[in-house]
């Protein structure tokens, strides 16, 4: 995996966890820590590679800045009559926040907050969350966390230690997905040129706009083109993430990462549930099935989920593309991990829910 991570900074089983109770609401300290993540450099790839591919998981959050209860809830707009918060407080120059519904049977749910509104204590998100089946979400809990962002991950000044150059052609590239099924390409631009343009954060095809405040989704993978020899290794200070996560898995590829600072195996990872509606859909062969893409030392490794028991004493289960026999279950997630969910057409979208792969001790 070349953006495989060691856990370090965090002991989950010595996680202490110390709940009061605030306006009837549960709020824990959140536990700090870091993972550190690796951006393979070219050094060791094959004569004549001119870059390698590293698939990021964010597998630490930034910290809560505001738990409450949902009181009322009308499409897109939501409110805590508890709440004490400003206008714009979770948007504009504050930058880019988002709610997670963390009770009920859609805790793990996440949106965009678009809007805050002090006088009225209700926050806007991008989609009308009630319409979308989230089952009495009055009195459900949330929290509020900022998104992270490339200056957030990165460094605003490109602390990360990425090649910068004057265009995207020559520096490394960050490549977040666009919600198409591509990417749109950053680089950290390191000289003034043309005049006026600045130094910093650029998306590939504008020069002069900074994008250092570009988000970069938890529940998304975020990929690295390093074109250096050296490998980067990345530290993200943050967060650990609790509670199942919903990951909406469209009909095409879905860059996905792994949330928790933590390795989940395919067996564990609740992406396979027994219904092609809320799982990925099994077969008899990877051309068939949805698969789950991983990136290993030797490269991208395809598995999916085997329902039927052919050829004869193959047996049932996860399975590598090119073995249909040995079960691959086992086959780690890992933290700091990047991979990508092919959902085949015309199977329709589906929500994965992300079960949280470590015990609260």
């Amino acid at each position: 995996m070349n953006g495989r991570t060691g856990i370090l900074g965090i002991a989950l089983a010595g996680i202490s966890f110390f709940p009061h109770n605030s306006y009837g609401v549960d709020v824990y300290s959140d536990p700090a820590g870091f993972i550190t993540l690796t951006i393979a450099g070219t050094n060791g790839s094959p004569p004549g590679t001119t870059s390698k591919l590293s698939y990021l998981g964010l597998g630490m959050t930034q910290f809560v800045v505001k738990p409450g209860r949902v009181t009322s809830a009308v499409t897109n707009e939501l409110v805590d009559a508890n709440a004490a918060w400003a206008t714009d407080q979770f948007n504009g120059a504050n930058g880019p926040h988002f709610i997670e519904i963390t009770s009920g049977s859609f805790a793990g749910t996440i949106d965009d907050i678009v809007k805050t509104v002090g006088s009225t204590k209700k926050i806007y998100t991008a989609n009308n969350l009630v319409s979308l089946g989230l089952p009495n979400i009055v009195n459900q809990t949330y929290r509020i966390r900022k998104h992270w962002t490339i200056a957030g991950v990165f460094g605003a000044a490109n602390a990360a230690g990425l090649a910068g150059g004057a265009g995207a052609a020559s520096a490394d590239n960050i490549l977040v997905p666009d919600g198409s099924g591509g990417f749109t390409t950053f680089f950290y631009k390191n000289v003034n040129i043309p005049p006026g343009s600045g130094i910093g954060w650029r998306k590939s095809d504008n020069l002069t706009l900074d994008a250092s405040v570009t988000k970069l989704y938890i529940d998304q993978s975020v990929l690295v083109r390093r074109k250096q020899a050296s490998s980067i290794a990345l530290k993200l200070v943050g967060s650990v993430k609790f509670g199942q996560t919903i990951v909406p898995v469209e009909t095409s590829n879905n860059f996905v990462g792994n949330v928790y600072p933590a390795s989940v195996t395919l067996s564990n990872s609740g992406l396979y549930t027994a219904s092609s509606t809320t799982g990925v859909a099994p077969g008899a062969g990877a051309a068939s099935a949805d698969t789950v893409l991983i990136d290993t030392p030797s490269g991208l490794q395809t598995f999916f989920f085997k329902n039927v028991n052919i050829p004869p004493g193959s047996g049932t289960g996860w399975r590598r593309s090119d073995d249909l026999v040995t079960d691959r279950g086992s086959t780690l997630i890992p933290l700091g991990a990047g991979f990508i969910i092919q959902r085949k057409s015309p199977r329709p979208a589906f929500d994965w829910k992300s079960p949280q792969p470590f015990v609260n001790n």
